[in-house]
């Protein structure tokens, strides 16, 4: 549940604003007209977290909605988005694959920077890119000597939209695509004994088993239910989105942060 006192961030009220003249079938062009300004300037502020408060309730008024109700619909896409990538980083991580495939690992191996470092060649100065990016980004606060600490959750998801997330599943359906058989059911990174294996294989037999038992006795037998079954299990292999983790081209904080200012907020 979320608490009353809980303030919505400034991106998140004009996401919910965004949305709110989405949902309410009014195209820029046309609000623009209505409150007598350029259309150039209405996109400005409605991604520009730095926008006045005068003029964000003039825009409320224009999408006829009122700050209280635009900020309870900020707190639940707030709510909802706060453990997913954002858009920049999206765009950033599909960029800079690398880049991605650093943080991810990074999370799993905290402790273990300085193996990384010699496990991809990284000189200390080639990981200051890779950490400074990620501090840019807002997922990590750097201090001395590439000491570093997380900022947010252990695991983020990815939007349905996201580029990444789309990256993600093209390289992992090729991977897949290459084995001998596919599967519907995919986890990854997953610590399983060979006892614990086999458990879940009786489990799962005995669920599919009942299941399909029940469709028999009912009659549920239509011919586009038939389904043949097949579920493997593998050694982990790590599912990269670059050519390797290497050193990352010497303007990347400069390019990381030219597609910050361009969208206007991290």
């Amino acid at each position: 549940m979320q608490s009353t006192t809980q303030t919505a961030k400034p991106e998140y009220l004009l996401m919910a604003l965004r949305q709110t003249i989405k949902d309410e079938g009014i195209t820029y062009n046309t609000l623009a007209q209505q409150l007598g300004v350029p259309l150039s300037s209405l996109k400005r502020h409605l991604h520009n977290t730095s926008i006045p408060l005068e003029k964000l309730l003039t825009y409320c008024v224009g999408a006829g909605i009122n700050l209280s109700e635009l900020h309870q619909v900020a707190l639940k896409l707030q709510f909802k988005n706060e453990n997913f990538f954002n858009e920049i980083q999206d765009d950033v991580f599909f960029e800079f694959p690398q880049l991605y495939d650093f943080y991810r690992e990074l999370r799993h191996r905290e402790n273990d920077l300085h193996l990384m470092q010699e496990e991809y060649g990284l000189d200390d100065a080639a990981t200051y890119l890779y950490l400074r990016a990620l501090e840019i980004l807002g997922l990590i606060q750097l201090g001395e000597s590439n000491r570093f600490s997380f900022i947010g959750p252990y695991h983020y998801q990815m939007s349905s939209s996201s580029k990444l997330g789309q990256q993600y599943l093209k390289s992992l359906t090729e991977q897949l695509l290459k084995a001998k058989d596919s599967a519907k059911v995919i986890c990854g990174r997953m610590y399983l004994s060979e006892e614990q294996l086999e458990s879940i294989e009786t489990k799962l037999n005995e669920e599919i088993l009942r299941t399909h038992n029940e469709n028999m006795e009912q009659g549920r037998t239509e011919p586009d239910h038939l389904r043949n079954l097949m579920f493997f299990e593998t050694k982990y292999k790590k599912v990269l989105f670059s050519a390797g983790i290497s050193p990352l081209p010497n303007d990347v904080l400069n390019r990381v942060k030219n597609m910050i200012s361009e969208d206007g907020n991290v």
